[in-house]
């Protein structure tokens, strides 16, 4: 049988619970409940597992104190509130902190869905507002009861050290969570500046500036954009021209910019890679690759100045001369600030 005021499991000729010491047999008695030598002989003796459902229910009044100590010292201001504060400023932040990790879940992947400012969104997010103690002591009882089915043998005070410990909040997983919301407006924006480009077709020949070089680009090309690095295309029915500027800040990384093409030039087996070669630009050393391939030529150059690495590449089709006569031009075009 079971200790009717802690749950205990006690044995049939033990007087006292080994628990809490109450007296078993008056325990019986004052929850009138028969035991089994009491039965009359017809009727049904009483299981071990009927008599602690019995016990739990009148000891424990409704399992009150293991969801008190499930939710921890709000618990009252919980489930007396019709209004939820917190869920309504911090939503799913407030979900994972009291546990609710599926909820808290389902609120991002929904908030992903639909915009912030859609009236749907903000229905979703007033009804979880207003029935978020419904919802969190229904799930904190759901709960309880798991756990008192884990510990059929436990006695009252170690369910309650249980929901203790399986309940109340996690502060470490919610700085965490905030974290990374933090870190997502950051990481997006971030992304949305390395793709964002700008096409501009040049109708006129015009001067570009990157770093301390200035050169110019003939009318025809188009120029795209991005961050620390412009690229300029020309495109006509024969023929594709591309040609790009662009500043390496880790140049500090390399001695030289030999050794920057050398390690940052990626080929593949059937592509001819051609020696390394030094050419002068405009009074200043450069250092030249030519890599074919298959239906392509690249060329890549590099310069280390003022601890920055400038890097011009082009790309054309095998054998075209107009891309050819447009890359020297726009090379004697180049110019550097004093």
């Amino acid at each position: 049988m079971y200790c009717f005021r802690c749950g205990t499991k006690v044995e049939d000729n033990q007087k006292y619970c080994p628990h809490c010491g109450a007296d078993v047999l008056e325990e019986l008695n004052r929850y009138n409940y028969p035991s089994s030598k009491e039965q009359e002989p017809n009727v049904k003796s009483t299981s071990h597992e009927e008599q602690y459902a019995y016990s739990i229910q009148y000891s424990f009044g409704k399992e009150e104190d293991l969801i008190e100590a499930y939710a921890g010292k709000n618990y009252n201001k919980i489930k007396s509130s019709k209004f939820s504060i917190p869920t309504f400023f911090f939503g799913s932040i407030y979900f994972f902190y009291r546990k609710l990790y599926i909820l808290s879940l389902s609120y991002i992947l929904i908030s992903i869905f639909l915009s912030i400012l859609t009236p749907l969104l903000f229905i979703i997010h007033l009804s979880l507002t207003i029935g978020f103690s419904t919802i969190y002591l229904k799930t904190v009882e759901n709960r309880v009861k798991k756990i008192k089915q884990q510990n059929t043998n436990a006695g009252k005070d170690t369910l309650l050290e249980q929901c203790r410990k399986k309940g109340g909040t996690n502060i470490f997983g919610t700085i965490l969570l905030i974290i990374l919301f933090s870190l997502v407006p950051l990481i997006a924006f971030n992304i949305y500046k390395y793709n964002k480009t700008e096409t501009i077709e040049l109708n006129v020949e015009q001067n570009f500036t990157i770093g301390d070089i200035t050169y110019t680009i003939p009318k025809g090309f188009e120029k795209i954009e991005y961050d620390d690095l412009s690229t300029y295309n020309l495109y006509t029915d024969t023929n594709y021209c591309s040609i790009s500027f662009s500043i390496n800040d880790y140049a500090n990384f390399y001695e030289n910019a030999k050794e920057y093409l050398n390690e940052t030039t990626y080929t593949s087996q059937n592509d001819s890679v051609s020696p390394m070669e030094s050419i002068i630009i405009k009074n200043k050393e450069w250092q030249h690759l030519t890599i074919e391939k298959n239906y392509e030529t690249e060329n890549r150059y590099a310069m280390k100045d003022s601890n920055v690495m400038y890097i011009i590449e082009t790309n054309n089709d095998k054998e075209d001369s107009i891309c050819n006569d447009y890359y020297q031009q726009i090379l004697n075009s180049i110019t550097y600030k004093e």
